[in-house]
């Protein structure tokens, strides 16, 4: 950050290349619109060269960029709902499939990605934005209620009520199977 604190840009590129990304589909997840989450990455990487000294440390260099996101994301669709995408436009890998069992998994595990998908949909954005962090980013309930600017306990009562709607949306979902599909991957 010293580096980044005296106005290297070197130091500005690492940073984005260690954590473009990651800021890129948290914003793409809360925007749904690829231009618009391109801007708030952006944004957030310039508020970060401008402001780099305000960064005092207190969390994780990440969770700090991460709750800028936040910030920029809800500012970019101010007036709109803030939902969650499902990551299905984020991925850009194409599996080869060889074989026909090889493609039938991929179908089935297409399937349940698609159940997973929409039960997610069912939840609140708060329900699903402690999702979005806890499992996609590591984030720990210390550092979600940073992000999200919540108390901690607010944090783990979302994080409760997200996993019991969501088991209650899965009924039915095949999570042995599921094990089993992403396994061979």
């Amino acid at each position: 950050m010293a580096d980044l604190i005296a106005g290297d840009e070197r130091a500005l590129r690492a940073l984005i290349d260690l954590y473009g990304e990651q800021v890129f589909r948290f914003a793409l997840r809360l925007t749904g619109q690829s231009t618009i989450a391109e801007e708030v990455a952006n944004d957030v990487f310039l508020q970060c060269w401008n402001a780099a000294a305000d960064f005092r440390g207190d969390s994780a260099l990440l969770t700090w960029l991460l709750g800028i996101t936040r910030f920029k994301a809800s500012n970019a669709v101010r007036g709109k709902k803030l939902t969650l995408v499902d990551g299905e436009d984020l991925d850009g890998v194409e599996d080869s499939l060889y074989n026909v069992e090889a493609e039938v998994q991929a179908q089935e595990q297409q399937q349940l990605l698609k159940m997973l998908r929409a039960a997610l949909q069912t939840l609140s954005v708060e329900h699903r934005e402690v999702l979005e962090l806890t499992f996609f980013h590591e984030r720990s309930c210390r550092q979600i209620a940073q992000i999200v600017e919540a108390p901690e306990t607010t944090v783990r009562t979302r994080m409760h009520y997200a996993r019991m709607r969501l088991r209650e949306a899965l009924q039915g979902f095949d999570v042995e199977r599921w094990r089993e599909l992403t396994a061979q991957k």
